[in-house]
């Protein structure tokens, strides 16, 4: 497996991956993000079996392959890239060490067979509605005040969205508050309710930027 690719096409690739990975999972295959080169274009998966994250970015594919590379290495590695580097060049040995070239600097992380990885959902095999992300925004900050924060409490620690055609509801509470926001989304024809998981919520936030 051999690519070159833009570094700050890297950087976001990695960095898209926070959110989606559980540094302290006692599932080790959990605590990496899966590379995936092929074609003219590098994929990274990322998850924590509650949040599902994927990314692609165009790169110069010299070999396919596929390998897993611990998370917080990736993290730490991208603080460090030198300034001069304009690309990032990623080799995966046989043995799955990944050797990584920026700017003159190397970098040798160990790599993990990526056989264990979870299976993802298809994308394609999903219908996908459109909501606005200023809509979406608003729904988050007029509720993400009474949003639980114990992760024990599953049932708690998530946001009710619930959609009905042409509105969204959002609702959340930690047991002592309880907040509630509807907004009008032009365009929605679909009935759904569902819970959305307090690090979907971050990282959903994160995404539509605000």
């Amino acid at each position: 497996m051999q690519f070159v690719i833009d570094k700050r096409s890297f950087v976001d690739l990695v960095t898209s991956a926070k959110g989606a990975v559980e540094p302290r999972s006692p599932v080790v295959i959990l605590q990496t993000v899966r590379l995936v080169a092929a074609g003219s274009e590098v994929t990274m998966d990322a998850t924590d079996l509650t949040l599902v994250v994927q990314t692609r970015c165009r790169a110069e594919v010299a070999s396919a392959g596929v390998v897993c590379v611990t998370a917080s290495d990736l993290f730490s590695l991208v603080k460090v890239l030198p300034r001069e580097g304009r690309s990032v060049r990623m080799e995966v040995s046989a043995s799955r060490w990944v050797r990584i070239v920026c700017g003159g600097r190397v970098f040798r992380l160990t790599g993990i067979q990526a056989d264990d990885f979870p299976n993802l959902p298809d994308s394609q095999a999903v219908e996908f509605h459109r909501i606005g992300a200023a809509e979406l925004s608003a729904l988050f900050a007029a509720t993400q005040f009474s949003l639980c924060k114990d992760d024990t409490r599953p049932h708690l620690a998530a946001a009710l969205l619930e959609l009905t055609p042409g509105r969204a509801r959002m609702v959340t509470t930690d047991g002592h508050r309880l907040s509630r926001a509807d907004c009008r989304v032009d365009g929605l024809n679909v009935t759904a309710s569902l819970l959305l998981p307090s690090r979907a919520v971050r990282k959903i936030k994160q995404v539509v930027g605000r």
